[in-house]
């Protein structure tokens, strides 16, 4: 079965627009040039964005097993010096600049709970599918795994109070690579767009969303659950990352 693997690339200090797209195309040019990866997409992360890198980055490996083999390839390396070596053997200055420009990647294993996937991989007019936006949380340690699945229900609920969001997925994430992530995450709620206003204005302004499920993550709140340190991320998409992986994904998650 398909895995998606969902990463957060950081540029070197004083990268400017045109590194980030050169390691962009570099790292979509991926697929299929490192053996293991059957897909790959990167987005700029755009203005508001917070808490964790300057890209998004996303793959699909076959399975498990590819998995595996692309996580041996690492040994006595980091991830972000697997794919600086990846990027730069693309032999041309483009390439060889957009190595240098990357600093670090971290990455995230998805582990589906729910999926929703609209219209997969069909693009706009323009050749941009919309938005991908990624919200990567940490649920706290002690919180109780009843609440936990009640906050999972309710996050996917959103998305029937929102509209614009044409494709959904909750997942738990744990680390991918041989180096320890900033952050550990343990869950990650994508959403897929037709356009920025679909998320900063139907999303954002959500009665749903800040009426009530803002307080799993309001430190204020007795019922909180959610760390309040969290990456929002959000970037452009060229065809649907959530598809790659949704087969056999439910759309509500399990009681």
């Amino acid at each position: 079965m398909t895995t998606r693997v969902c990463a957060t690339v950081t540029l070197a200090e004083g990268a400017s627009r045109a590194d980030a797209d050169r390691a962009c195309a570099s790292l979509g040019a991926l697929a299929g040039r490192v053996p293991e990866l059957e897909r790959s997409h990167a987005g700029v992360h755009l203005e508001g964005s917070l808490g964790a890198g300057d890209l998004t980055w996303d793959v699909a490996v076959r399975d498990g097993a590819a998995l595996d083999a692309w996580s041996a390839r690492m040994r006595g390396g980091s991830l972000a010096d697997f794919v600086r070596g990846a990027v730069g053997e693309g032999a041309s200055e483009a390439a060889s600049e957009a190595a240098r420009a990357i600093a670090d990647v971290e990455a995230w294993v998805v582990e589906p709970l729910a999926r929703r996937v609209a219209r997969p991989g069909v693009p706009g007019v323009s050749g941009v599918a919309g938005i991908k936006r990624t919200n990567l949380v940490r649920v706290l340690p002690d919180a109780r795994e009843s609440d936990v699945a009640r906050w999972s229900r309710e996050v996917v609920a959103l998305a029937h109070h929102v509209p614009a969001i044409r494709s959904f997925g909750l997942a738990r994430v744990r680390a991918f690579g041989p180096t320890e992530p900033r952050v550990v995450w343990t869950h990650a709620w994508e959403q897929e767009f037709e356009s920025l206003d679909g998320l900063l204005r139907d999303y954002m302004a959500s009665a749903y969303h800040w009426g009530w499920l803002d307080g799993w993550y309001d430190p204020e709140v007795p019922f909180r659950i959610v760390d309040v340190d969290l990456a929002h991320l959000y970037c452009p998409l060229a065809e649907s990352v959530l598809a790659w992986d949704a087969a056999g994904v439910p759309e509500e998650v399990a009681a």
